[in-house]
């Protein structure tokens, strides 16, 4: 009973090394990518990616190219309750192969150091809700990507805890336009 029970187990492991192998000779021309720029931080691709080939750097998402088998997952979701980034920062690039990123590799260390910069101007200013202007239309709560706005008594109300800084609530995302009466604004945070 042993013996079968090693017999499945090893050809289990066979079977998974031999599609993580396939995967990497039979992935299409190119390679998953973040858009540094369009990138929130929120980590959601990081917990999502089967090999843990996706870390954040600098507030940034980043994908090890050595360590992708290509599945997918970070881009087009796990079908459960991960749909793909919420501001599509991942992006599929098939003019890109593991050769021609090492020449971006140099542009985006130049962002990162910019982004650094952000980060620290971000975290000096929060995102608050106007109680008087806001029309408790609930736009920001759906829209919001780590669910850091909720109602309060009829009225959106940040969690601190939970904001990113992304702006989506005050910018939108393509899809939102952000708050349509301007209810949100970014004020500097008195409490530091």
């Amino acid at each position: 009973m042993k013996k079968n029970k090693s017999k499945v187990i090893i050809a289990i492991l066979i079977i998974v090394i031999g599609v993580i192998s396939i995967s990497k000779v039979i992935s299409p021309k190119g390679l998953y990518t973040v858009n540094s720029v369009r990138c929130i931080g929120c980590e959601e691709c990081v917990s999502v990616c089967p090999v843990n080939a996706i870390s954040v750097v600098n507030g940034k998402a980043l994908i090890d190219q050595e360590k992708c088998v290509h599945c997918g997952m970070c881009f087009n979701g796990n079908g459960r309750d991960y749909e793909g980034c919420p501001v599509n920062a991942i992006v599929f690039n098939d003019t890109l192969t593991s050769s021609s990123l090492e020449a971006t590799e140099v542009e985006e260390k130049q962002y990162t150091s910019v982004s650094s910069e952000e980060n620290a101007t971000k975290q000096d200013s929060i995102y608050v809700v106007l109680p008087q202007q806001c029309i408790g239309c609930q736009l920001c709560v759906s829209n919001c990507p780590v669910n850091a706005i909720e109602m309060v008594d009829g009225k959106a109300v940040i969690d601190q805890e939970k904001c990113i800084q992304c702006g989506i609530c005050i910018n939108g995302n393509g899809e939102f336009n952000g708050c349509p009466v301007q209810a949100i604004i970014k004020e500097q945070d008195t409490k530091k």
